[in-house]
């Protein structure tokens, strides 16, 4: 469903393409390759949207090797996370929230994102991994994230 969303507005910019350019092959490769990670799909078809061939640039996209898109997802995450000034939280608290965030099949609101995890005030949980994380809410992370997230009224 997201893919078809996003490869429609493809269409809208790049209107001489059909409905089904893409075609049904691609689409299923795409979703196998992206395990339904919501940003992938957004900063691959939002590459493809700007770019002045999207035909090629989703050829690109499917070929196996990392791409510009992935690239690019990883510039912009480093770029933005040098900027924010994160005090509060330790890298072992922000990995578990954005990993979660992530690997979500579905939009979450941050309220179901802290019930999913756990998160409410005194509640030290201990990671699989033998990390202790101690959150209240991943609202305040989320708010300082905010510039990388796809943020969709109040779901993330």
């Amino acid at each position: 469903m997201v893919i078809e969303d996003r490869m429609k507005d493809v269409v809208k910019c790049h209107t001489y393409l059909d409905k089904g350019w893409q075609g049904p092959v691609d689409k299923r490769w795409l979703l196998n390759h992206v395990g339904r990670l919501f940003i992938w799909v957004t900063m691959a078809s939002e590459y493809i949207k700007q770019s002045v061939d999207p035909r090629r640039v989703l050829a690109n996209v499917l070929n196996d090797q990392p791409s510009k898109v992935e690239r690019a997802l990883d510039k912009l995450y480093l770029d933005v996370l040098k900027r924010r000034e994160i005090t509060d939280c330790m890298a072992n608290e922000i990995k578990y929230i954005l990993v979660s965030m992530l690997v979500a099949k579905i939009p979450l609101t941050g309220v179901g994102l802290d019930l999913l995890l756990g998160l409410s005030m005194n509640n030290k949980q201990t990671l699989q991994d033998g990390a202790q994380i101690q959150l209240s809410t991943c609202l305040s992370l989320i708010n300082a994230l905010s510039p990388i997230l796809l943020i969709s009224g109040n779901k993330i």
